[in-house]
């Protein structure tokens, strides 16, 4: 480097002479860098983008310039008025929806994106196409009567449901049941349908297990049975059973020994729906024995 000048600079010697005295002398020349270049856009014009999504890209520039200025980033309509669902970042780039983009709704998004270095702009058009993804649950159906009635104590074969999903050909299908035939009460099948791209939908079925079944009410012991007039007579009573428990008998009606006749007694046995059984015996009361004679 020549004396006095600095490096990077443009240096020469110069001398001015008359032939016979000379002078000599260095002259520097710097390059000083100014704003003459717009920025320019490194990143690709076109993106693809799952439906559902708000994020984009991010957009990357550098200044013409070699950096000499930061660049900043805008939006502009490029007149399909797509900017109204979309923003960006202006001092990263970020690129992203407003509103998610539904793919059944629009299928492509584009944008005039504006970077610019305080001075100069550069104007690339943005296109944004957007993926079709499986965001559709499936279809369930329940098979057979719903509500359905189930007596109490019976055995329950639930029906099962069915699926349908425009795509995918075999979603599953579950179920969960707190259904109890034991004890009387409205109970609830969930069925759960689920696809390939984990969309599930649920549907639900009632199962009414009612008591309409009255109590079952046997007759203990002889129906008919005789009495020999002017005997006692024991009943032997009746036993009932019914699906939801134990249940009472309560006896109706009586029986004269002392008058020949036939006697209904009624047993009857309640249960906690108000069902009501009954059973009945018939006591004959007869004269067998004949008169005692005294001499």
């Amino acid at each position: 480097d020549s004396y006095g000048c600095k490096s990077g600079d443009w240096n020469y010697e110069l001398e001015a002479s008359d032939g016979d005295n000379a002078v000599r002398q260095t002259l520097c020349i710097t390059v000083v860098n100014i704003n003459d270049e717009p920025p320019i856009v490194t990143s690709p014009g076109t993106f693809a983008v799952d439906e559902n999504q708000l994020v984009i890209t991010t957009l990357e520039a550098i200044d013409g310039d070699g950096g000499l200025d930061a660049v900043t980033f805008s939006l502009e309509d490029d007149g399909t008025g797509d900017i109204a669902n979309l923003k960006i970042d202006s001092a990263t780039g970020a690129l992203s929806f407003i509103t998610a983009p539904d793919y059944e709704t629009k299928t492509k998004y584009s944008v005039t994106v504006v970077a610019s270095d305080g001075t100069y702009e550069a104007r690339p058009l943005i296109t944004i196409n957007i993926n079709d993804v499986d965001d559709t649950a499936p279809e369930i159906t329940v098979s057979g009567d719903n509500p359905v009635t189930v007596e109490l104590g019976a055995t329950y074969t639930d029906a099962g449901a069915t699926a349908v999903d425009s795509d995918d050909d075999s979603p599953v299908v579950t179920s969960t049941s707190d259904v109890d035939t034991d004890i009387v009460g409205t109970y609830t099948v969930t069925y759960t349908a689920t696809d390939n791209a984990g969309n599930s939908s649920t549907a639900t079925r009632k199962v009414n297990v009612v008591d309409t079944t009255a109590p079952a009410v046997t007759v203990t012991g002889d129906n008919p049975a005789t009495s020999e007039l002017g005997d006692t007579y024991t009943d032997a009573g009746a036993t009932a059973t019914d699906a939801s428990g134990a249940v009472t008998v309560v006896t109706t009606g009586t029986v004269d020994t002392d008058t020949v006749d036939s006697y209904t007694l009624t047993y009857t046995s309640a249960d906690a729906s108000g069902n009501v059984g009954t059973a009945t015996r018939t006591v004959n009361v007869v004269d067998t024995t004949a008169p005692a004679v005294t001499p």
